[in-house]
C-alpha cells in the first residue's frame, strides 16, 4: 500500500489526469474507506471527481465505441458514478455527482 500511495502522489498532480490514475483513485478510495479511513478515501474520491471533470468524462462528447480508449473512458465514467452512488448509499452520504454520464453504458454480448 505504501508503494501504491507513493506512485499515487506522483501521478495525481493537478493537470496530469489520466484514465489509469482516475481508476487508481477509485481503488484507493474504496480500499481506504472500507478499512475505516473515510477521510483519506474521501480525498481520493474528490481527486477522482476533479480528474473526471478535467477529462470530460461526464459530458455528451462524441463517443466512438469501437476504440479501446473510448471504451475505457466510458467504463471509467460509469464506474466512478456507480461506485460513488453505492458507497454513498452504504455510508448514508449525499451524492457528490450531479448525475450519471450522459452517454449510456451498453454492453455488447
Amino acid at each position: 500500500m505504501a508503494e501504491a500511495r507513493r506512485l499515487w502522489d506522483m501521478e495525481s498532480l493537478p493537470g496530469k489526469g489520466k484514465i489509469t490514475t482516475l481508476q487508481v483513485a477509485l481503488a484507493l478510495s474504496y480500499n481506504t474507506t472500507n478499512n475505516g479511513l473515510d477521510e483519506v478515501g474521501d480525498k481520493h474520491m474528490k481527486r477522482a471527481r476533479e480528474m473526471s471533470k478535467d477529462l470530460s468524462l461526464f459530458g455528451p462528447g462524441k463517443i466512438d465505441r469501437d476504440t479501446a480508449r473510448e471504451k475505457a473512458r466510458l467504463f471509467t465514467a460509469w464506474a466512478l458514478f456507480s461506485g460513488r452512488a453505492n458507497l454513498g448509499y452504504h455510508f448514508f452520504r449525499r451524492p457528490c455527482l450531479s448525475g450519471p454520464p450522459q452517454v449510456p453504458l451498453q454492453i455488447q454480448t
